[in-house]
């Protein structure tokens, strides 16, 4: 049953590479959480390094006190937007999942061929959080496995996405 889908024509392949480069830097929640994180880091950083750095220079104690509030600010506000960056990245990666299947089973439904709402939902898939991916998802797209097989298999030949394990 491998290899019975032929492979991407050059359109097809066209429209699937333009897709995969305008949709590769779609991670605006993930930026929320990854730039709390370095917050926080920085924080817990000056945090710890200040009374250090200040008993080897002289450092003015109102300097002092106003660079360990804001190490305090920045540690419990990283820390913060990190969890809400976390919970509402898996939260967007649904929804997007759920609307890129949607429009391919639409698509599917139209003369010609749905590569670039495969590339779309295989992006989805491959950027989204552990889990967001609905457990009936396998059964809800049997209809276009071919087409997602056909756009996998170019996607994996161009390095864009690791090969499966299974």
């Amino acid at each position: 049953m491998s290899g019975a889908a032929p492979p991407l024509s050059p359109e097809e392949a066209a429209i699937v590479e333009q897709r995969w480069r305008s949709g590769a830097g779609g991670l605006r929640d993930r930026r929320l959480q990854g730039a709390g994180c370095v917050a926080a880091f920085v924080g817990m950083a000056a945090l710890t390094l200040t009374p250090a750095l200040a008993g080897w220079m002289t450092v003015d104690p109102a300097l002092a006190y106003a660079i360990l509030g804001l190490a305090v600010l920045m540690l419990v506000g990283g820390a913060a937007m990190g969890l809400i960056g976390a919970g509402r990245a898996g939260a967007g990666d649904r929804a997007a999942i759920e609307a890129a299947v949607a429009a391919l089973l639409e698509a599917n439904a139209r003369p010609g061929s749905p590569v670039d709402e495969a590339a779309t939902l295989l992006l989805h898939l491959r950027e989204a959080t552990p889990g967001a991916a609905p457990p009936d998802l396998p059964a809800r797209l049997a209809p276009v496995a071919g087409e997602l097989q056909r756009v996998e298999r170019y996607l994996i030949e161009r390095r864009r996405l690791p090969p499966r394990s299974s």
